[in-house]
């Protein structure tokens, strides 16, 4: 595969369009720091990546074009390299679309992947995946070099072999391995032999022998634990890279589900807040009387007249009995109002203000207006005894009429208060209704939450949200372990190396 042409467009620090043409033979690229050379191989490594990950990120997006851009303009994102193989001419371009919006924010869309190769004058598109073919991603890890650390893949026992195989005609390279061991075996043999024969070094054997099996002891231990420690390294570079797919479709799942669950617990705060006991309200708040004043006059007009009523019958009633007593008192011009109006607390209160309130005269204490209150007073409290001993029966046998007075009586007293209640009703409606409205807007949130949660799930290849949700959370733990594998793999060979040297 022999490069011709890198194309580069708003990839990070790389602002519009850059091209470089590459020459036949080797092509350096030299510049200071921050001129951009390690963003070229990072574009080249985005464009090389056929395992559907890393699409579209904002992070990608050329911060000095995204300035620039008016509201609602839009540009591209694109990273192209023109090669030749087998003969064959060919482009592998890989590109996305950015947005920005009219609060600055960035969003991505129209990503595409695409390898054209040129058939006579056709151009035939194919999927950018096929690239694998031109380049396999197993032999891109030692063409590709992000910095000298990366070198260490040379470390690795099946590298050469793995070169060998498919760069040499030289296939079978484990011969050569079994070779090697076997020279290796009997030159220790002669050597052994050798030292043998001089008597002088027997001893020195012996101590070199007792030496070499501890440290034989010591570099298997290292060996076997460099060989576990290199295959929990693998099992977590492979478990890491099974989620990779799935870790953008894992974030938007997290951040969904924290949205329900905010959007929930507000829904409920508001439903709390509703209060509609408008049947409690309507009784209990006197509610139902709001605006009946007329009602209210008529039902105390009407009550006046029926209690007027019963009040001379029961003056004929007694009279007819020949209650003298009864008819002295009773046999006036007018009918008396009955002994509970006005009310024990209202004479109590005339009383210790020396006033009639009902006339609106004074009365001093002790004076004839006075002592005809604490009469009715006294009158009232001796009507609440029972009588032990009637001589006559009472004409009514029930107190409905006295009830309904002081029903009236209490009525015409909150009356004004309960006309003033039209406000508070209609404020209290009015919330309870502000209240729905903001329900509503939670539940379509809601439904569009629960849409896009389904939408995730739909698209992560046969993946549960309980798998998600734990590929999330484990992904952070599982780069720690195959970090520290990688860490202490490190030293183990150091150790190791210095096991040999002694």
């Amino acid at each position: 595969m022999i490069i011709q042409k890198i194309e580069i467009e708003n990839f990070r620090s790389y602002y519009k369009q850059n091209a470089f043409e590459l020459t036949n033979g080797l092509n350096l690229i030299i510049g200071s720091n921050g001129d951009g050379k390690t963003t070229f191989y990072e574009a080249l490594e985005w464009l090389f990546r056929t395992d559907g990950t890393n699409k579209m990120d904002t992070k990608f997006i050329s911060k000095k074009r995204i300035e620039e851009l008016f509201a609602n303009e839009s540009d591209d994102v694109r990273v192209a390299m023109t090669y030749e193989h087998k003969g064959k001419i060919k482009i592998l371009e890989k590109m996305f679309h950015f947005t920005k919006s009219f609060d600055g924010e960035v969003s991505t869309s129209n990503y595409s992947f695409s390898l054209i190769e040129n058939v006579g004058v056709e151009r035939v598109v194919k999927d950018g995946i096929r690239f694998d073919y031109d380049l396999p991603s197993e032999i891109r890890k030692y063409t590709m070099f992000k910095g000298e650390s990366d070198l260490d893949v040379f470390q690795n026992s099946n590298a050469l072999k793995m070169l060998v195989e498919t760069f040499s005609d030289v296939k079978d390279f484990e011969a050569y391995f079994a070779f090697m061991e076997y020279a290796t075996k009997k030159a220790d043999q002669a050597r052994d032999n050798a030292q043998k024969l001089d008597k002088k070094n027997t001893d020195r054997i012996k101590q070199l022998n007792r030496t070499i099996e501890f440290e034989t002891g010591t570099l298997s231990d290292i060996e076997r634990e460099i060989k576990n420690k290199e295959n929990e390294a693998v099992n977590f570079d492979s478990l890491l890279k099974s989620i990779e797919q799935s870790k953008e479709a894992s974030k938007l799942l997290v951040a969904v589900n924290r949205r329900i669950e905010t959007l929930s617990q507000k829904r409920s705060q508001i439903q709390g807040r509703i209060d509609e006991n408008y049947t409690i309200n309507l009784l209990d708040d006197m509610w139902i009387l709001m605006g009946f004043a007329d009602i209210a006059e008529e039902y105390s007009s009407k009550v006046s007249e029926v209690d007027k009523k019963r009040r001379k019958l029961e003056q004929n009633y007694l009279f007819t009995a020949g209650q003298e007593k009864a008819i002295k008192k009773m046999q006036t011009d007018f009918v008396p109002l009955p002994v509970h109006i006005p009310g024990q607390k209202v004479m109590q209160e005339m009383l210790d203000e020396e006033v009639c309130k009902i006339c609106g005269r004074p009365a001093k204490k002790h004076s004839e207006a006075w002592e005809f209150m604490l009469h009715r007073l006294e009158e009232y409290m001796e009507s609440l005894k029972v009588p032990e001993d009637e001589e006559i029966a009472p004409f009514y046998m029930n107190n409905y009429i006295v009830e309904l007075q002081k029903r009236d009586t209490t009525l015409n007293d909150n009356l004004s208060e309960i006309t003033r209640l039209r406000h508070k009703i209609q404020e209290a409606i009015a919330f309870n209704n502000r209240m729905h409205d903001e329900v509503k807007k939670i539940d379509a949130n809601l439904n569009v939450e629960f849409e896009q949660k389904k939408r995730i799930l739909a698209q992560t290849d046969g993946l549960t949200e309980e798998q998600l949700l734990a590929n999330y959370e484990n992904i952070s733990n599982w780069v720690e372990q195959k970090n520290k594998a990688e860490n202490r793999i490190d030293f183990l060979k150091r150790q190791r190396l210095s096991t040999v040297q002694l």
